[in-house]
Formats: C-alpha cells, structure tokens, sequence
C-alpha cells in the first residue's frame, strides 16, 4: 500500500489520470468515529432519527434542503470546531499540501451531507456536478469527501467519472424545483466512466474541481452521513463566498458559530490569499494554469 505521507509522485500521478485519489484507511479510525458520534448525536437531539446498530435510523418527517430545521442543523454543526480540526492541523493538510505542491488554505466553508435513504427524499438527490461551478477561485481546488460511516454501494457512497475532470466545465441547469444549478444538463449524453467504492471509516476520497461526480442512490435503511473539505494554494485565489459559511445568511457568520470556541481560525484571512468577488466569472477561473488537467 502507498504511504500517502511519503510515496507522493504516483498519487500525483494518479490524480492527474483520474481526477480523483481513493486512500483507504488515510485516518485513524477512532479519529473519524470521534466525528462521526458528534454528527450522529446532533441529529439524534433534533430528532432526524434513532441510533441503532451504529447508524441513525430516520423517523418523523424529512427535513428537506432549505428547510429552518436544515439550516438550524448545519449551524448546530459548523459551530463545533471538532468538525473543523481534521482540515487544519494533521494528515489531511498535509497531503493537500504534497499533492498541490504548496502551502494550502483550508476553506472554512465545509459541510456534512445528510443523505437520506432515497425514497424518503428523491427530490434532495444530489446528481452529477463539478464543484468549480460554484467554489471558483483556483481551478487546482481540491475536495476531500470523508465517509463518517461504513457504507458498502448500496448506501449510495459518492460515484466519481473516472478522468472526467479533463472534459472541462460541462453546462449546467437547475432541477425541476429550480435548485441545485451547478447539475450538468447534458449528463446523459455523455458516457462517463463511473467508479465508486465500499467506503469505510477511516478512508478519503479525494476529487479535483471539475471531476464530475454525485451521489449514489442510498437503498440502505439509515442515513449517509459524510464530510467535505476543500483545500487550495495558500497563495492563490478565492471566492468572497467560500470564506463565508455553507447557507449564509440562512446559517449565521463565523463570529456567532465560533463564539463558544477558544479559539477562532477564522477570525482573519491570510493575507496571501487573493480574494475574489462573489460573483466572478467562470471564464476567468478556466483561463487559469492547472497541474492536473
């Protein structure tokens, strides 16, 4: 097996194929499960579901995307800065920094997803999207999507198109319900090589900016629950949006969530970050140099 931490020129390698890393048991176990128990304990309080057998089990009605209870939720979870300490201090920062050849930035902006088995809540599928989209800022953007449970296919773990991120920024649309716009329009024309994988606790899946990729149909009994983290060049640029928390103005700014916190990393930006205006142009995200693509 690759030491993640010291053989980096065939995962760099690797990354510049695919368009995506799949490391497993990167993280201690414990250290994922410790996160994993705040997520599940948190929901579990709101009353989104029951633990049992090391999952949490819905019950009561679906708290959709955009809901006061969703947003109510993510905040409950962006406030506790266990969720945040995987991505500024240990091995994920890292790797970052060896595969991107640079000191990194650790977006604040993360999110846990929530999936629910699918038939309790189709409309809030996430389906095939490039992350560049909507974080731009560097075009060399990269996500590490971690796993808080063990989940074999059948709990719909994240599907990634295999070299994928060479197409370049595909078109995109709205769903029915006028949400989700990053979704690529034309997905079914085009014949992509979907991988994914039995994930378990412990391991990474690590994407570059425009590797398409979503999620699998969960036809499992319990929820999915996973956690993105982005990370780009120290001295790069940024999105306005992305030093912002996931849902603002919905979800409330850094300075109430961490205000029980000892201390707040994000208080002030690095003064080497460039930072872009929220509504930048993708054209000019593109034009930019990539190490992968």
């Amino acid at each position: 097996m690759i030491d993640a931490l010291t053989e980096l020129s065939p995962l760099k390698e690797q990354l510049k194929q695919q368009g995506y890393l799949f490391i497993k048991h990167f993280f201690s176990k414990e250290e994922v499960e410790r996160l994993s128990e705040k997520v599940k304990g948190i929901l579990e309080d709101r009353d989104w579901g029951f633990q049992r057998d090391g999952h949490l089990v819905p019950q009561g009605s679906v708290m959709r995307i955009g809901s006061k209870e969703f947003f109510e939720t993510i905040a409950a979870m962006m406030a506790e800065d266990k969720l945040h300490e995987i991505s500024l201090q240990g091995k994920l920062p890292a790797l970052m920094k060896g595969l991107l050849v640079d000191d990194v930035f650790s977006h604040p902006r993360k999110m846990v997803r929530i999936t629910y088995p699918y038939d309790f809540n189709p409309e809030d599928f996430i389906v095939a999207h490039q992350d560049l989209f909507y974080v731009k800022g560097e075009k060399d953007m990269l996500i590490a999507w971690i796993p808080l449970g063990d989940y074999p296919p059948e709990c719909g773990g994240l599907e990634v198109g295999h070299g994928s991120h060479k197409m370049g920024l595909l078109p995109v649309k709205a769903n029915k319900e006028g949400r989700f716009n990053c979704s690529i329009s034309d997905i079914d024309n085009h014949t992509l090589d979907w991988r994914t994988a039995h994930y378990e606790i412990g391991d990474v899946l690590i994407m570059h900016s425009l590797t398409v990729h979503e999620s699998g149909k969960n036809c499992s009994e319990y929820f999915r629950l996973s956690l993105d983290c982005r990370f780009s060049s120290l001295y790069g640029r940024v999105n306005a949006d992305q030093l912002l928390p996931s849902y603002y103005p919905n979800v409330p700014d850094w300075q109430e969530l961490t205000s029980k916190w000892a201390f707040n990393p994000f208080q002030v930006t690095p003064f080497s970050l460039q930072i872009e205006s929220s509504n930048a142009p993708l054209e000019e995200v593109l034009l930019r140099k990539s190490a992968f693509v």
